[in-house]
């Protein structure tokens, strides 16, 4: 059972599985000095915060999952930069001669199971060697002061762009939450992935929930410098120049390249959500999307990825991409207080998200969908604007 979390003192320490975060890991997330500290979405509580509420249940979870795939009671941070590496060499020994065909199934399971509509997307998904995939380009770090200062705005558009860089990060935190749930769709396609080698699902497994656990157990300052390395185990691009949009996908295997994929989708889905104004968006892309943050995304979204579907009911988990849609199209103050409801769990944010798949099923035929989904964005999108983006930091490795 999960402690009391309304208890402050007991949050975040553990007696029951092996206390591993890192201390001064631990003391940011009491301290909400991330990335999502003060976010209007997150509810307040009476004593402690809700990053610890969700960071101790991510971390629970993770513990669980080492013991299921890996067999460690324990570990620590070498125990799992060897179970990580000694799993990557052995998937790709495995995968070296079915790459074809993990890549064709990677695309079939993600477009199932995200039911996205046939013909509205294009999909361009690589396997490659560890080395192969290269980041260059990509924004590293959070703007500097200076850079601050030119993005500064008029103090009329002061509020609201902080409320669109709130309703960006939350975003960016259902993506890597979609994403990183994403990781275990392995178990989806056990019978294809047995052909192939009956140790494939552990190996997956052991590599994806000890690379999760890094996040918690190395300091941040590892997990940057390792960030700032070229290469990474995967990356994902969406292609407005094609028709339909093409998401472009490389990664080092299979469950990486399906976490890639479903990211890739949840990003498209997610382009409305951002400001129409030229300069507010650039501002707050550049505020909210670098890899220092994926950090604390990779952290806090899987948790706030499952507190989303967990209020969905089961007859409406058919339009539950149409549906998150939707919501990010909201006006960012309406979308963060909505997000605020639903991560509550009160019945404000039921009852309104209830109205609104009603009002999607009313409204939206399929064929409608099929053709939102095909129409193209490059009107109100530069392609400047969609840099490539990488699943993980390195692993470590």
């Amino acid at each position: 059972m999960f402690k009391d979390f309304n208890s402050y003192n007991e949050a975040l320490d553990f007696d029951d599985i092996p206390d591993r975060i890192n201390p001064e890991t631990k003391r940011k997330i009491r301290e909400e000095e991330h990335i999502y500290g003060g976010h209007a979405s997150f509810p307040k509580k009476k004593e402690g915060n809700f990053g610890e509420e969700i960071s101790e249940k991510r971390y629970r979870e993770l513990v669980e999952k080492i013991r299921r795939y890996a067999g460690l009671e324990d570990f620590d941070k070498m125990s799992l930069y060897h179970t990580v590496i000694n799993a990557v060499m052995s998937i790709e020994r495995i995968e070296r001669s079915h790459k074809k065909e993990l890549e064709s199934l990677a695309v079939k399971l993600v477009t199932k199971e995200l039911n996205v509509p046939k013909g509205s997307l294009q999909f361009d998904a690589k396997i490659k060697p560890i080395g192969q995939i290269n980041l260059s380009g990509m924004d590293k770090k959070q703007p500097t002061k200076k850079e601050e200062e030119e993005l500064a705005i008029n103090a009329d558009q002061h509020f609201q762009q902080s409320q669109e860089e709130m309703k960006r990060r939350f975003i960016n935190g259902l993506i890597q939450g979609a994403a990183n749930k994403g990781h275990y769709m392995f178990h989806l396609v056990e019978k294809e992935l047995n052909e192939i080698d009956e140790d494939l699902l552990n190996l997956y497994g052991a590599m994806i929930t000890a690379n999760d656990l890094n996040y918690w157990v190395w300091p941040d300052a590892d997990i940057s410098a390792a960030g700032e390395q070229e290469s990474a185990a995967g990356k994902v691009k969406i292609d407005m120049s094609t028709e339909p949009p093409t998401i472009r996908v490389e990664a080092i295997n299979f469950p990486t390249l399906v976490h890639e994929l479903v990211k890739g989708i949840m990003e498209y889905l997610s382009l409305y959500g951002l400001p129409t104004d030229d300069k507010m968006r650039r501002n707050v892309l550049q505020k909210t999307d670098f890899l220092d943050s994926e950090m604390w995304d990779l952290r806090f979204g899987p948790q706030l990825w499952d507190k989303f579907v967990a209020v969905i009911d089961f007859d409406e988990w058919e339009i539950k991409e149409i549906l998150y849609a939707h919501l990010v199209e909201m006006p960012a103050v309406e979308f963060n207080q909505f997000m605020k409801d639903l991560m509550e769990g009160n019945d404000r944010g039921k009852k309104r998200l209830k109205e609104l798949a009603n009002d999607i099923r009313k409204d939206l035929k399929k064929e409608e969908y099929e053709e939102s989904m095909k129409k193209n964005s490059k009107s109100r999108f530069d392609e400047d604007d969609l840099d490539d983006n990488d699943i993980d930091l390195e692993d470590l490795m």
